[in-house]
């Protein structure tokens, strides 16, 4: 029986941390395909097109609106969307927000390989891939 592809969005405003991920993801999650978007309003704007990816990666520093009004959005438009908040910034409220507004995880962009594996595959594990 042949299972069907995960779909995971990164958006992040920084191509190079795109493009790591993306190749990152297609080496270790078997069966992955990745979409990128380069804003949240890109992101917001693929999902309204009816593409329903099982995981977002979203930054919170990007211009324009930022990961964590995205974050809400997301998650009020989109509720069986999973958001991962990938950041530098690990101040406890802006974590705390993305929390409260829908986020699934956090992970700081200096974590390691490891564990950003760790989290991605755990909560693919939650929504049953």
């Amino acid at each position: 029986m042949k299972t069907r592809k995960i779909l995971i969005m990164i958006v992040d405003d920084h191509s190079m941390i795109r493009k790591t991920l993306t190749k990152l993801l297609l080496k270790e999650i078997a069966d992955c395909t990745v979409v990128e978007a380069e804003s949240s309003e890109e992101a917001i704007q693929k999902l309204h097109e009816a593409l329903n990816p099982d995981l977002i990666i979203m930054d919170i520093s990007m211009p324009g609106m930022g990961g964590i009004e995205a974050c809400r959005i997301i998650t009020n438009c989109f509720p069986d969307s999973n958001v991962i908040i990938l950041s530098l910034n690990e101040e406890q409220p802006y974590i705390n927000q993305g929390m409260a507004y829908g986020a699934s995880a956090f992970v700081n962009k200096t974590s390691s390989k490891k564990k950003l594996l760790h989290t991605i595959r755990d909560q693919l594990k939650l929504i049953h891939i």
